[in-house]
Parts: C-alpha cells; sequence; structure tokens
C-alpha cells in the first residue's frame, strides 16, 4: 500500500489523517487526478484538506502528523469529496504494474 488515509466525515465536516505515504510520493506536484480534472491528490507542503484537492505530506515533514480538518458548505460537497478522493486513494495504491487511470502531471 503506498497511500493509507483514515478520513472521518460527520455532516458537513471532514477530517483525514496520513496514516501511511511511501516516501517516493513526497514530492512537489500532483500524484493522481480524476478525469474531469475536479479531483486530486498533491503533495505540496503539509496534509490538508482543500474545496477538491488532498495534499499529502510533503516539504514541511515537522508537520506530518498533522489531521486536517474542513468544514464544507454543504453534506452533499462533503460526501462528495470523500468519495472521490477515496476513488483516488484506490488509483494509487493499484499494484505496480496497473497504470493509474487517473492522470499525472508534474507542477
Amino acid at each position: 500500500m503506498r497511500l493509507e488515509v483514515n478520513i472521518w466525515r460527520k455532516g458537513r465536516n471532514v477530517m483525514a489523517e496520513i496514516v501511511h505515504q511511501d516516501e517516493g510520493l513526497r514530492t512537489y506536484k500532483i500524484i493522481v487526478s480524476s478525469y474531469d480534472e475536479k479531483y486530486h491528490i498533491e503533495s505540496c507542503d503539509c496534509p490538508e484538506i482543500d474545496k477538491n484537492v488532498l495534499f499529502i505530506r510533503g516539504r514541511n515533514s515537522d508537520r506530518d502528523i498533522k489531521i486536517s480538518t474542513r468544514y464544507f458548505n454543504t453534506e452533499q460537497l462533503a460526501i462528495d469529496w470523500c468519495k472521490n478522493i477515496n476513488e483516488l486513494i484506490d488509483e494509487i495504491n493499484k499494484e505496480p504494474t496497473e497504470e493509474l487511470s487517473g492522470w499525472v502531471r508534474e507542477r
């Protein structure tokens, strides 16, 4: 497993904790995006939740253990975020011989 994330949702609140992340994913780039490019997982500075993004561990290793939270405008937006980000995590964790079906691009 290359990326393991605990995600909790209570109403409009979403929380995420990076449980495990391969060091090879600790870069400054988008790791994987949905086909419509609406959602993506990106390594940048530290774990954080944005409107359509899960930022995973990046340059600031002092903040690796941080639990990220976000309050969405509607419960449906929170549900959609969780569903789409979980699908992208599954893409990252495919067998190494399988191609990522989302696209990957460097920033």
